[in-house]
């Protein structure tokens, strides 16, 4: 029986890839954590580097040593997708498949970033059932299902009027606002913070947060 990494608690953010190179290599030309670069795309590169096989050959050969599902391009559902904000998507390079009651089914590369795990389940408020795709193959799958991102939290700040243009009256989509205040809930969570402050001004704003007890930007 093969030990899984997340019940161990001892895999860092892709110890579990060196951990599987080394089966693969021949003993003694594997010491964890001395190949792989930290960046998790190109560690997978660099993993398909030392193997000699493709994207897809390890992918497979993560699917038959972990038991994890490869994901399917054909099971995306679009309203699955809308249960987690575009930006998240984005930024941990993941896409949600398919909805089923609480359950989330939610297309990886990395099944093992436990940060990941966290901040999804919590922005979805699904349980979460991961299957795996290759990075570059979820980078594709991003760039074509979300075609309109809209303004980053910072763009959707500096879009209003500054004074020598008058009180224009600032217009911002109902999707505009709902990313800009899932985007500050997602940094809370990550910082661990209490709290949310927002402190408007005119033509600008300032976000804080209350991390242990102190209030920080």
């Amino acid at each position: 029986m093969i030990e899984h990494p997340l019940r161990t608690g001892s895999v860092n953010q892709h110890e579990w890839l060196q951990e599987l190179l080394c089966r693969q290599v021949e003993p003694g030309h594997c010491e964890p954590g001395s190949h792989l670069p930290e960046d998790f795309s190109e560690a997978w590169e660099k993993a398909c580097e030392i193997l000699g096989q493709s994207s897809e050959q390890l992918l497979q050969l993560i699917s038959q040593h972990y038991g994890f599902e490869i994901a399917q391009e054909k099971d995306i559902d679009p309203a699955a997708m809308a249960l987690v904000p575009a930006r998240t998507l984005q930024e941990y390079g993941v896409i949600p498949m398919e909805e089923d009651g609480k359950r989330l089914v939610l297309a990886v590369s990395n099944p093992f970033d436990l940060d990941l795990i966290k901040t999804l389940t919590f922005v979805s408020n699904h349980h979460l059932d991961l299957r795996i795709a290759a990075p570059e193959v979820l980078d594709q799958w991003i760039k074509e299902k979300l075609v309109n991102l809209g303004p980053t939290r910072k763009e959707t700040i500096q879009q209003a009027p500054s004074e020598a243009k008058g009180r224009q009256k600032l217009e911002v989509s109902d999707s505009a606002i709902a990313k800009l205040v899932n985007d500050m809930i997602v940094e809370a969570y990550q910082r661990n913070a209490s709290d949310i402050h927002i402190e408007p001004f005119f033509g600008a704003g300032e976000v804080r947060y209350r991390i242990d007890g102190l209030l920080t930007r």
